[in-house]
């Protein structure tokens, strides 16, 4: 399955000349041309500021997460955003964390943030669950 080699061999196109660089030494990678970079964003920049809202949301999710990750919970330090990202680092890090388990983590905990009180479609698309009596979903939602 070398696509690059096939696409040199039979039509005559260089490695240097597709889009992916993957695997081209540094120096045979062509430098890319100045009008292709994207300019400079002109907007200030804004410091973000926590309100409460923000600061009991944030715990409310690091909580749920805690309680749902698998094995020992790691809990940062730090407050608010960046204690969460810290959170987020470590167990998107670690090996129990299989692609399966980390999503099953996510929606467990999508679905305890959003209440069923929530409008029914955020809770379909963003928890992944259809809401039904069997759930213990409440009978105005089902």
């Amino acid at each position: 399955a070398d696509v690059a080699g096939w696409l040199h061999g039979a039509c005559g196109v260089g490695r240097d000349q597709l889009p992916n660089l993957e695997r081209v030494p540094l120096a045979a990678a062509p430098p890319p041309a100045v009008d292709d970079l994207v300019p400079d964003c002109t907007l200030t920049n804004k410091t973000f500021a926590e309100t409460p809202l923000d600061a009991f949301l944030l715990q409310f999710t690091r909580d749920r997460y805690a309680e749902h990750t698998p094995g020992p919970a790691f809990r940062s330090r730090q407050a608010g955003i960046l204690g969460l990202l810290e959170e987020m680092r470590v167990l998107m890090l670690d090996e129990r964390g299989t692609d399966a388990a980390q999503q099953d983590l996510v929606i467990r905990v999508l679905l305890d943030l959003m209440t069923p009180a929530l409008p029914p479609f955020y809770r379909l698309f963003m928890g992944g669950l259809v809401p039904s009596a069997e759930r213990g979903d409440p009978a105005w939602l089902v």
